[in-house]
């Protein structure tokens, strides 16, 4: 079972983060296929446990910030993944939403915008001390609102349906987030 976050002291190998098997610490043991389903199943299910309960939309996300050793979170519907103050990057992050078809692209430092990835999906890097510097966010079903704690700028403002939170070509790293869903759009 994995338990977010990892045990203090598990510093993460270098990897960059893909549908493939993911590293889980430099004691060489990896991230099963099953333990990564897991973790993509226990974020959409706590999504799906708020949207009953409140009776709109929910999303939920985990977050991997520099240093503190393992996958934070779930947060959920506006809540702060990260941290503020703390000169902390955040170098990937994975997203669920209720009902699903929840797509998101992270922008890392040196590799760029890295494609797109859904539903609870990897998106950025870990292990390679790469910041997240920007990212976007859409669903299918909900507008969906997001926003960004930069470096030395502060949070950003929020963005909404695939406008970029972050910066592009200013090498600041994204410390914090947070992420909403909103009215269906339909």
């Amino acid at each position: 079972m994995l338990v977010w976050p990892a045990a203090p002291g598990l510093a993460q190998p270098a990897h960059r983060a893909t549908a493939s098997a993911v590293a889980k610490a430099d004691t060489g043991l990896e991230l099963t296929r099953q333990e990564r389903l897991d973790m993509m199943a226990n974020l959409r299910a706590e999504a799906d446990r708020r949207a009953a309960l409140t009776g709109v939309g929910s999303v939920c996300y985990n977050v991997h910030v520099q240093n503190i050793y393992g996958w934070l979170g779930p947060y959920c519907d506006g809540k702060i993944a990260g941290t503020t103050g703390q000169n902390r990057q955040l170098e990937a992050m994975m997203v669920s939403g209720s009902g699903g078809n929840v797509c998101y692209e992270a922008h890392v430092q040196g590799y760029g915008w890295m494609g797109d990835v859904c539903d609870g999906d990897i998106a950025g890097t870990y292990g390679e001390n790469r910041q997240m510097e920007a990212f976007t966010v859409t669903a299918w079903y909900y507008k969906i609102c997001y926003e960004a704690h930069v470096q030395n700028l502060g949070w950003q403002g929020q963005r909404c349906d695939g406008q970029i939170a972050g910066t592009t070509g200013q090498n600041r790293q994204i410390e914090a987030i947070t992420i909403d869903m909103k009215d269906p759009k339909f």
